[in-house]
């Protein structure tokens, strides 16, 4: 409490940027019919409130010209959520099988969030997909398909196993 008032937590809390998921207009889909979506998968804000944080999801604008740097400007770090592939072309490589063509327009927004995100220093975790990014982001590369390249690879597109997949994250303050 500040001379009697109590202050609100989401004050002071850390503000997260979450980068969004693209599912884009689907033929038979009962609803937002020919609409392409931006979302966010509700574990996330489960896990950065749990942590004390706030989270504040980051849309992509490029479709209206705008630019990421205003949200950036008001975060305390950014977490690059998972999901599709990136496309290939954003690594570099040429596409070695139609069946990966990742998603080159969240491949853009997400390096855009990144470099803005470097740009102000913020700190950036990077999840499954979001670690690729990253990756790619400070100029790595990666394999098209790790079930075709690593015999044995854990399988990441399983509906009943996705909520167990994970690894332990060690955190060092400062740095």
């Amino acid at each position: 409490s500040f001379g009697g008032v109590r202050q609100n937590p989401a004050m002071t809390a850390p503000r997260i940027g979450v980068s969004i998921n693209f599912s884009y207009p689907k033929p038979g889909r009962a609803l937002y019919i020919g609409k392409a979506l931006q979302y966010v998968e509700e574990s996330i804000f489960g896990g950065l409130v749990r942590a004390g944080a706030v989270p504040v999801v980051v849309p992509d604008l490029s479709p209206w010209d705008g630019p990421v740097e205003p949200y950036v400007e008001v975060l305390d770090g950014l977490l690059l959520s998972g999901g599709a592939d990136l496309a290939p072309g954003s690594y570099g490589l040429a596409d070695a099988d139609p069946r990966w063509p990742g998603d080159p327009r969240r491949d853009a927004y997400e390096l855009a969030l990144v470099k803005a995100a470097r740009a102000a220093r913020l700190p950036i975790l990077g999840l499954c997909r979001g670690a690729q990014l990253v990756n790619v982001a400070l100029g790595g590369t990666l394999l098209q398909d790790i079930g075709t390249h690593v015999p044995g690879a854990l399988v990441h597109r399983d509906a009943e196993l996705y909520d167990a997949h994970g690894h332990e994250v060690t955190l060092t303050p400062g740095a």
